[in-house]
């Protein structure tokens, strides 16, 4: 199955500004109709997600994440879902849902860019096709300069990019009109490893609240189970206090979303969602 997904390039002028995370989210919106499939509207995706706000001032600059991708999304009203193995990435894509993915994209084959330090990098594109034994894997790649277009890149490649990486870590907006694509069976999400989930999420949401991160201690654990069970919706809130510590002193951590606000006690890494 593959998807006819709009293409946005993150280039301008030559410059890929960092955008490559914004681009893919922009195709995901522009797919949806949420938004027009033009740079403009890709640039203020990026502004959104790099400062949770729309003021011309973060259209380029640092690495955007997913924490980031997620809030943006919010912005725009749709939720997403987080995805852990090429399994999941083949049902998202079978539910008309594009997936963006992290990878390496040093291995990428066919190179769709000149090979040189100023182009290798951890990078974001776009997989819009699912895999049925073609050796390709089709995909909208936003740093593309010879293409400059949907095209794809082998399935061995990519995958061997996403293994440079540790494992998978993507991201998809969650179906519309309740149409949610098949899930695991629940004692395959138990054996899910806790890395996929912290390496990419929970380590910015402790830098963001100025807390050590230690992935042993129980509020690891519940933040791990908090967001597996789908609490993770709409936009983290920027004003105030978007992540921190309790006033009252107890040790956790705690974040308000568009949607409710979710606790992690330090002391039994116990949750609460208040909605």
């Amino acid at each position: 199955m593959r998807l006819d997904v709009p293409y946005i390039s993150q280039l301008i002028n030559g410059s890929g500004g960092n955008n490559c995370g914004p681009a893919c989210l922009s195709m995901q919106l522009a797919h949806r109709g949420v938004i027009e499939p033009t740079q403009a509207a890709m640039l203020e995706v990026a502004d959104i997600a790099r400062d949770g706000s729309l003021n011309n001032v973060g259209q380029t600059g640092g690495y955007v994440n997913f924490q980031q991708l997620a809030m943006a999304a919010g912005w725009y009203g749709q939720s997403v879902t987080w995805i852990y193995s090429w399994e999941s990435i083949d049902r998202s894509i079978q539910a008309n849902e594009p997936v963006i993915i992290l990878l390496d994209n040093i291995p990428l084959q066919p190179r769709q860019y000149p090979v040189s330090p100023s182009w290798n990098a951890h990078h974001f594109i776009l997989l819009t096709s699912d895999y049925s034994d073609d050796p390709n894997r089709y995909s909208s790649d936003p740093l593309s300069y010879y293409v400059q277009g949907p095209s794809f890149y082998t399935e061995s490649s990519t995958r061997q990019g996403v293994a440079n990486l540790g494992a998978v870590q993507a991201m998809a907006l969650q179906p519309i009109d309740g149409q949610q694509p098949p899930q695991p069976e629940p004692e395959k999400i138990m054996l899910m490893d806790d890395w996929q989930v912290r390496n990419w999420v929970l380590q910015d949401l402790y830098a963001w609240a100025g807390i050590p991160y230690n992935e042993a201690d129980p509020t690891s654990q519940g933040w791990v189970n908090a967001l597996r069970a789908g609490h993770y919706l709409g936009r983290p809130r920027t004003t105030g206090r978007a992540y921190g510590k309790e006033e009252d002193g107890t040790a956790g951590v705690w974040a308000e979303f568009d949607y409710g606000v979710l606790w992690a006690r330090a002391s039994d890494g116990a949750t609460s969602w208040t909605g």
